[in-house]
């Protein structure tokens, strides 16, 4: 494991391991790059890498990548971004969520979600599924 300091501006970090894993091999690597230039803003790049030997039926290396964003225009006003691919089921997924704190304490939440993946071994089509979900959550104190 390695890291740099997360409070700086760019920081990263790295996590290695390997050993066994149920009857076979496992080496798992996953680095984190953190960029975060103005308190408003922040970016993550993810890189994470699973190679399995002999594990079952199973050897290969599956790998999952992402990149991440948060800003805010303010504490109560934030966009987050979300972007994930996964090599072993060649899925593409994107969240995408708005937060907005309107007075103390209620909330209202708009989340678009977004993914595409393989229909199927056999075929080269892709499969694709869109949501767009809305939450209001509010609290009154007394």
């Amino acid at each position: 494991m390695f890291s740099t300091d997360p409070s700086k501006k760019v920081s990263f970090q790295f996590n290695g391991e390997t050993g066994r894993y149920y009857d076979g091999h496992l080496n798992y690597a996953r680095a984190s790059l953190i960029v975060a230039p103005i308190p408003q803003a922040a970016f993550t790049f993810n890189a994470e890498a699973n190679d399995f030997r002999a594990v079952g039926e199973y050897t290969g290396t599956i790998a999952l990548y992402s990149v991440e964003s948060r800003m805010a225009v303010n504490p109560r006003l934030q966009l987050i971004s979300f972007f994930q691919r996964n090599t072993y089921n060649e899925k593409n997924a994107w969240n995408i969520r708005l937060a907005w704190e309107f007075q103390p304490l209620p909330f209202l939440y708009v989340v678009y979600n977004y993914g595409t993946y393989a229909g199927s071994v056999r075929t080269t089509d892709r499969q694709q599924e869109q949501h767009i979900i809305g939450k209001l959550s509010y609290l009154k104190q007394f």
